[in-house]
């Protein structure tokens, strides 16, 4: 069964070759039902999406290609003012799934872009991660990457002793990335951007596979080795994919300074921390091909 109005179910299942493929793995999915049981999703239904990606993908080359250019003229613009800017070329080395968490019958979504139906890492997301770099490896480690003597990080905790201090000056957390609250709330000096595969992604079928279904489910077991294993199918970007990582330091005064531990922490965050879902079990890690200081 198809969740969609017959026509459009109708109008899809003809030679369809173009168009979203965004829209279509959110909107257009397989559901079959056995007797009173849920419905859930068709048991080839992830080879199909991958099929259908391979189809409607080079839909997006030329948006995807004008995305890059829009982006590039930015950063050269803003070099033009007087601005600092980093451009990090980046490759996969391991499958990488973005949006993992966003709500899709099959539990397993990803993020692609509204328009163009392509998987993107966002803007959000690399701050976050070039924060948390950003602290553990400038803040809280020497440049040897040995975690500094207690008395040192003890001077950038809070009164209570319990988390870090981030408007510490020193830890250079508001300068870069900013400061919440009411009272002493501040803008970061880096206005990151989305970043985009280079050039058309290759998509894959991965999988894991839980050992313990009915512990898992229920509970009312425990997780023995009699269960049978409950393999789930998703969709990842292969490894191998090069994507394109964009910012622009918008403290003129401090904008050199800024640059450069940004370039560290992007570079830490892609090839130590990694991007999207199940990373602590080395998905989304990334190698550098390049930082650059430049637009196009």
């Amino acid at each position: 069964m198809i969740p969609v109005h017959k026509k459009a179910a109708d109008l899809v299942k003809k030679d369809f070759k173009t168009g979203n493929f965004g829209l279509y793995f959110n909107k257009y999915v397989n559901l079959s039902q056995k007797g009173n049981e849920a419905f859930k999703i068709g048991d080839n239904e992830i080879n199909a999406w991958l099929d259908k990606y391979n189809d409607l993908k080079q839909t997006a080359k030329a948006l995807l290609e004008q995305r890059h250019h829009d982006q590039a003229d930015f950063l050269q613009n803003m070099q033009a003012k007087g601005f600092e800017t980093v451009v990090v070329t980046a490759i996969l080395i391991s499958p990488m799934m973005v949006g993992m968490g966003e709500s899709h019958p099959s539990e397993n979504g990803l993020l692609f872009d509204r328009n163009m139906g392509i998987l993107y890492i966002p803007a959000g997301s690399i701050k976050g991660l070039a924060r948390l770099s950003h602290v553990v490896r400038n803040v809280l480690q020497d440049e040897n990457g040995n975690w500094k003597p207690e008395d040192e990080i003890a001077k950038l905790l809070t009164t209570t002793g319990n988390e870090l201090d981030e408007s510490r000056p020193e830890t250079n957390i508001p300068l870069m990335f900013g400061l919440g609250g009411d009272k002493d709330a501040r803008r970061g000096g880096v206005v990151f951007l989305d970043a985009f595969p280079k050039s058309l992604p290759t998509m894959k079928v991965e999988i894991m596979n839980p050992h313990y279904p009915d512990y898992y489910k229920t509970q009312k077991r425990g997780p023995t080795e009699d269960q049978d294993p409950n393999p789930i199918k998703f969709l990842a970007v292969d490894q191998g994919t090069q994507f394109i990582f964009r910012a622009v330091v918008t403290d003129k005064k401090h904008g050199k300074d800024i640059r450069k531990l940004l370039e560290s922490a992007i570079e830490q965050a892609l090839t130590m921390e990694g991007v999207g879902a199940k990373t602590a079990v080395g998905y989304g890690r990334f190698s550098i091909d390049a930082i650059e200081n430049g637009g196009k």
